[in-house]
């Protein structure tokens, strides 16, 4: 099954035909399936056809197909299918994650007590989807989450941005001690946010990092500091 779907997969790469595709995500083989919807995802145009098969994969009994499709169908942008989604989040937690992020991304947010329960677990994705959508209800938990000792530092950045998204100055003090922090997992995600936010207060943190890069390219480092608009980039 793991050579099929290889060949499937380099198929829908080099532009099979969407039928084969299709057909492939209607058989009871999960690694098929998922070989199916992968290709048909990464494909440029996404047709009613290609949203038709990932819906119908939404109900698939493999647990493997369903979250996949939930993530295909927003890969695909289809709006249409955000009350098929909804459906799954009371689906096995994997099939829920996914079908809440999939949410997340077509701008829903029925979602969102799944992504506060991704989030305790350390999701990194689920911090980034609860700031984009400007989730309210997530402040605490994003707040709780950025303050917890063994939070993962990339999800900590990311709640860290999520909270400044939201008005929340906490988040400044959570990218502050991942960009101070000794393991450098984050602390680029964390330069990006600071740069994207315009967060001149963390420019201290910025300018010492251009000193000691500690895992942060330099020419990154330079562009935060440019986009914060005062003194010089070093």
């Amino acid at each position: 099954p793991a050579v099929r779907a290889t060949a499937l997969l380099t198929a829908g790469a080099l532009g099979c035909e969407e039928a084969v595709l299709s057909d492939a995500i209607a058989q009871q083989d999960p690694p098929l399936q998922i070989a199916g919807l992968e290709a048909l995802a990464q494909r440029a145009v996404r047709s009613a056809g290609a949203v038709d098969a990932a819906l119908r994969a939404l109900s698939d009994a493999s647990e493997a197909v369903r979250a996949t499709a939930a993530a295909a169908l927003a890969a695909f942008e289809a709006r249409s299918a955000t009350d098929a989604l909804a459906a799954r989040l009371t689906d096995v937690p994997r099939v829920r994650a996914s079908a809440a992020l999939a949410l997340a991304d077509l701008g829903d947010t029925r979602g969102v007590p799944a992504l506060i329960e991704e989030l305790g677990r350390g999701s990194f994705e689920a911090a980034e989807a609860l700031g984009t959508l400007g989730a309210d209800a997530a402040r605490e938990p994003l707040a709780a989450s950025a303050g917890r000792l063994f939070t993962p530092l990339l999800t900590k950045a990311a709640a860290g941005a999520a909270l400044i998204r939201l008005g929340d100055p906490r988040g400044e003090d959570a990218l502050r001690s991942v960009l101070r922090a000794f393991r450098p997992d984050g602390r680029p995600y964390a330069v990006t946010q600071v740069m994207q936010l315009k967060l001149a207060a963390l420019r201290p943190e910025l300018e010492a990092l251009v000193k000691r890069p500690r895992g942060v390219d330099l020419d990154l480092l330079r562009d935060a500091l440019l986009a914060l608009g005062t003194g010089s980039p070093a």
